[in-house]
């Protein structure tokens, strides 16, 4: 009898084991905790991503000759008649877009101007490239330039993957992810992975440390056009233990180990 009550015992306490290691900390799940000194601050300089991102292969740019002229204006311009390399997209702007594609040279084709060369160029410097090129042909115009290849994909522990159009020529980290509705509970993030495609055309993967605040000064604060972030789950979540798991059921284990334990001590007894 003692034998069978003891492997009983040991049964159930395996089970309340195993209850307690797949509850998951407060500190594993809240974002911006400070692990600094008392009194010091932590500062973000403001910048748009507009003043950082590189334009690469397979980037799409919306440019817009804007001339007193229209009929001046339809020589410079795609959809007006004319035809060049490029794209019909839904973009950001609410309307469908002629877009001109980046090649792998980082080039552009416009009408009349011919390539013009972007290599290296952030969308202000494109601009004045562009810019430059059309004065050629034109002393009184106006140039609108917009990327139009901005948006981001989430994929794993996120309560909704898929993707997102950046609204914004800013947008953070904290920003994309409440996009994507935030992350599970069993999402690490601790470390959450960003792929970031490089002005070479390789693909670098970063981690990022979403429970520390020095996230915030550093260079991957914010999400670029055409980047990936991947939220890895939890060993818990591996394991098959799903949201339903709470502090409820920890107590139902513990009651019902005291439950068997006392019926075994009623029964030792007799």
């Amino acid at each position: 009898m003692n034998n069978y009550r003891n492997k009983i015992l040991v049964a159930l306490l395996g089970v309340v084991i195993i209850t307690l290691s797949s509850c998951i900390p407060q500190r594993k799940v809240m974002l911006l905790q400070d692990k600094r000194q008392e009194g010091d601050t932590i500062t973000r300089v403001l910048e748009t991503i507009t003043d950082r991102y590189v334009i690469r292969p397979n980037d799409q740019l919306f440019v817009q000759v804007v001339s007193p002229n229209p009929e001046m204006s339809r020589y410079f311009n795609l959809g007006m008649g004319n035809t060049a390399s490029s794209a019909m997209t839904t973009s950001s702007m609410g309307a469908n877009v002629y877009t001109y594609d980046v090649d792998d040279s980082v080039c552009i084709e416009m009408p009349t101007v011919g390539k013009v060369c972007l290599k290296e160029c952030t969308l202000s410097q494109a601009k004045e490239k562009i810019q430059e090129a059309v004065s050629g042909y034109l002393t009184d115009f106006a140039l609108n330039v917009k990327l139009t290849s901005n948006s981001f994909v989430t994929l794993g522990e996120f309560s909704r993957q898929g993707m997102y159009t950046m609204r914004s020529p800013q947008l953070t980290i904290y920003e994309a992810i409440a996009m994507a509705g935030g992350m599970t509970p069993h999402a690490k993030r601790n470390e959450i992975q960003l792929m970031r495609r490089l002005e070479n055309g390789q693909v670098a993967i970063y981690n990022l440390d979403l429970l520390s605040r020095d996230v915030i000064n550093s260079d991957l604060y914010y999400v670029y056009p055409n980047d990936v972030l991947y939220a890895k789950p939890m060993k818990v979540k591996v394991f098959g233990f799903g949201e339903t798991l709470s502090f409820g059921l920890l107590t139902s284990s513990l009651s019902l180990v005291m439950l068997v334990m006392n019926f075994l001590a009623l029964q030792a007894d007799k």
